[in-house]
This record gives C-alpha cells, structure tokens and sequence, in this order.
C-alpha cells in the first residue's frame, strides 16, 4: 500500500511534464533557426536543425467539364432519358432536343460543337484536395527528449498534404532512476524530462477555433447564402471552347470579373451591330443593350473593387501566423487539420440581364443545377496532440488522407504500473529527502541516452562531497545531555 502512495505521487510529478513529441509551429526562415523555447546558443556554436515538414491544409477543387453538343442525341439514350428540354427558337431544327441532366463523378469525351447552339452538358467531378496555397505552411516539427525513446513517422505527400502519422515513444526515465540509485545518489528532486515547458495535456484532445471571416452565420454555417460565395458559379461564359475546363471553386470576386468581361463583349457586339443596323429599329434595339452593358459594368466594377479590398484584408487578418497563434494560445499545438462538410454546388446558366433568346443567339434560358458535395470547411480548424506517456510506451497513430484526419488510434498502458515497477526504496529516496539537501537535475540531453563516465564521475564526486560534510557535521554536533 505505501508503494502504491508513494508511486501515485511520483506519477503526479512526472505526468505533469509529459511534453508532446509533435508540435506545429511557424514555417522557420531556416532549419537552422532554434525553437522559441530552447535554449540560448552562444554566437561561435551552431543551433541544432529542426526536424520537421511543411504542410499544408486541405482546401477542395471541383472539377466542372461543360460542352455543347452538335446534334440532337437520340430520344432513347442513357445520357438523354429523363432529361429538361431547351427550346432555341433561333436553332428550330434542335427545338425537340433534350438537355442531358448533370452526372456527377462522370469522365467525358467532348467532340467539336458550334458555338451558336443552345444545348449543354455539363459534369461535375468529384471534389480534389489541393492545398490551400492562401498562407504560409505551418511546420509539423519534431520535439526530441533526453529521457526518451522516439519512432516518429511523418508521410507528407507531393501537394505537402499530410499522409500519415505514426509515433511510438518509450520512457526511460523509471531506467534512469534506478541507475542514479545504483551509484548512490540521493535526489531531492528527479525531472527526467524538461520541465521548463510542461502544458497540462490529455492524451489525445480535439479542439476547435472559428475563423469569423469564414463563416458568416454560426448557427447555420451550412446554408446556401453563406455557402454560394464560395462553391458558386452564378455565370459560366456562353461561347465555351472544345477542350474540356477544371474550374476552380471562385470566390465572389472572381465571379464578378468574369461577369464584366462577359458584359465587355456583349458591349462591343452590340456596337458592332449598331454599325451594321438597317434601319432606326435595330438601331434602337442595340443601343438600349450597349448602354445596359455601361450601366452593369459601372455597377459591377465598383462591387468587384469592394469585394477585393474585403479579401485583401481577409486575407491578412487569416495569415497563418495569425490562425496559429489563435490556436495555441497558451498551450502547445500537436497537428492541425480541417474535417469536410457538406456544401451546396450550384450552377446557374443564362443571361447577365433580362434578355431572351429571340434577342440574342447565343442565349438560352435560365438554367440551375444543384448537389451536395463534401469539402474541407475553411471556416473551422482542429488540432490533435501527440504527447509521450510517463514511465510507459505511448503509441500514436494518426490515421490521414491529404490532410483530413479520418482516424485516431492510442496505445497506452498505465503510467501507474510503471512507476510501481520501480523499487520502492527508490521510491523513498527520491520523495523524502529534505529540499534543503542536495539537488539534482537530470539535465535536458538530445544526442545521449545514457550518461557518460565524466557525469557518473562528478556525480560520485558531488556525494562524496555530500558525505563527508554530513560525517563533519556528525563529529562537531555536541553530545546530548541525559535529563533527570
């Protein structure tokens, strides 16, 4: 029973210092540069490298192949049945086509259409994780322990998105004391790891920290308002090319210079037309859509200039040093990640403003897809901590698909047992010697498992030392007097 106390106490002592094994920090200007918590290196010494990666956070792309058919499919094939119907009056001889429906995730092979007719097919891939190149990459570090035996594997793919994480860590610090014992030292105090740095961390903890430029509305982060700034395309160009595009997800910005140069070119085809009119009717006509086209572009540049000077300051306030020092604010960070949501992917196609298809020949109804998709939300960012175990071995292993976490498997036996393992007069030894008497500290060592001759020979020498003070006190102390 006393030595199940006495190991209490020293795992109380010793798991209080349990330091994390991987930790992410700001991208170093150089491997070369220390920790912010290490030690001062003198000028004619050379800081240790930094072992670690840079990665990056997963952001998605979506994939959007759209093309225009040359000739009317037949009325029995698969990509046919079922299918909307777009009636061009200015192509009769396609007014009983059907207009194929969006099948997602579906490869396609694009033959060479006109660009005058209004049928389109339109594909929507399964959404790619790419990094997300906005900030800088955080760095996945490695925090090494003299006391500790560490099997660390850090699998970062070609995109630098995290592929997998295995740690193992075994504790010699229960070794360390018996052999300190073994040569008769006695320790006031015994830290066998740094204890500079010791965050009180679970074993494995989620946390969470919003990003408020994100995510406008946090008690419904997934409605289609909130979302359609960043997976909608509200206007695809009407004179597609041959080749089959991957577009990227736009941000609203984007959006609204496409619709400008959209306008910019209706604009001109309308004063060419203007010089080809015949009479004062057509004259009227594409006056009215080239004076509409000054009035939108005025509009939209002035919008499109907000828009950028809000994601100009986005985009600072979101740095990564920024989100990083949100995130581990008081506190040492393990791995960062982000977890998929579902979003809402619309597609809308048709005309800038109010205009028809008898009035324009490359225009064609409005028309709206929609279907859920699951990406990486931007607007949430977790972390998991990857910590060693005192006086046991800790496993840890991270199970990561281009930087989503999808799996979180721990290894780890009691600490209790392993300090009961420990013999229990060096339990006593290091728990009940007077703080006044000697003290130690078992000395933070990166490169050294065991400690060399010259320290076992100037720790003999500090308790020979220690010895004969206490024999020196022993001989002068005066003799007690018996009392009658």
């Amino acid at each position: 029973m006393k030595k199940v106390i006495l190991a209490s106490i020293l795992l109380l002592v010793m798991s209080a210092c349990s330091t994390p094994i991987l930790r992410t920090t700001k991208f170093p200007n150089s491997i070369f540069t220390p920790p912010s918590d290490s030690v001062s290196y003198p000028k004619s010494s050379t800081a240790p490298a930094r072992i670690g990666v840079p990665y990056y956070l997963p952001q998605a792309l979506i994939p959007i192949t759209i093309t225009l058919a040359t000739n009317k499919p037949p009325a029995d094939t698969p990509e046919t049945k079922n299918s909307k119907i777009i009636k061009d009056k200015k192509t009769p001889e396609l007014a009983d086509a059907e207009t194929p429906a969006v099948k997602p995730g579906t490869p396609m092979s694009p033959t060479p259409v006109s660009q005058k007719i209004g049928q389109y097919e339109v594909t929507i891939g399964a959404p790619l994780l790419i990094p997300d190149t906005s900030r800088p990459p955080f760095f996945l570090e490695y925090n090494p322990e003299s006391a500790t035996e560490d099997d660390i594997k850090i699998g970062v793919g070609a995109n630098q998105l995290l592929q997998t994480i295995e740690a193992t860590s075994i504790d010699k610090s229960g070794e360390a004391i018996i052999k300190l014992a073994e040569i008769g030292i006695r320790l006031a105090e015994i830290m066998a790891l740094d204890g500079s740095q010791c965050p009180e961390l679970e074993p494995v903890k989620i946390f969470t920290y919003l990003d408020p430029s994100s995510v406008k509305n946090e008690a419904s982060p997934f409605s289609i308002d909130d979302l359609n700034d960043l997976l909608t395309l509200n206007r695809v160009p009407m004179k597609f090319s041959v080749t089959p595009v991957s577009v990227t997800v736009p941000k609203r910005a984007g959006v609204l210079q496409r619709k400008i140069d959209d306008l910019k070119k209706w604009k001109a085809e309308s004063e060419k037309n203007l010089k080809n009119a015949k009479n004062n009717e057509e004259r009227s006509t594409y006056n009215k859509y080239r004076d509409t086209a000054n009035v939108a572009i005025g509009t939209m540049e002035k919008e499109l200039k907000e828009q950028q000077n809000k994601a100009t300051d986005a985009e600072t306030s979101n740095s990564a040093t920024n989100e990083l020092e949100e995130v581990s604010k008081d506190r040492t960070t393990g791995l960062l990640f982000r977890t998929s949501v579902p979003y809402v992917l619309e597609l809308s196609f048709g005309p800038e403003i109010n205009m028809s298809v008898q009035d324009h020949p490359w225009c064609v109804d409005p028309q709206t897809h929609q279907m859920m998709v699951m990406a990486p939300n931007k607007g949430r960012v977790y972390a998991v901590d990857v910590n060693r175990g005192a006086l046991i071995t800790k496993k840890t292993n991270l199970t990561i698909v281009d930087g989503m976490l999808t799996k979180i498997d721990v290894t780890k036996p009691s600490s209790l047992i392993g300090v009961i393992n420990i013999p229990l007069d060096i339990l006593k030894l290091v728990l009940s010697v007077p703080g006044e008497l000697l003290t130690l500290r078992v000395k933070r060592i990166r490169d050294e498992r065991d400690m060399t001759q010259a320290q076992a020979e100037q720790l003999t020498y500090e308790l020979q030392k220690y010895n004969n003070n206490k024999l020196l006190q022993d001989t002068v102390k005066p003799a007690a007097i018996p009392v009658k």
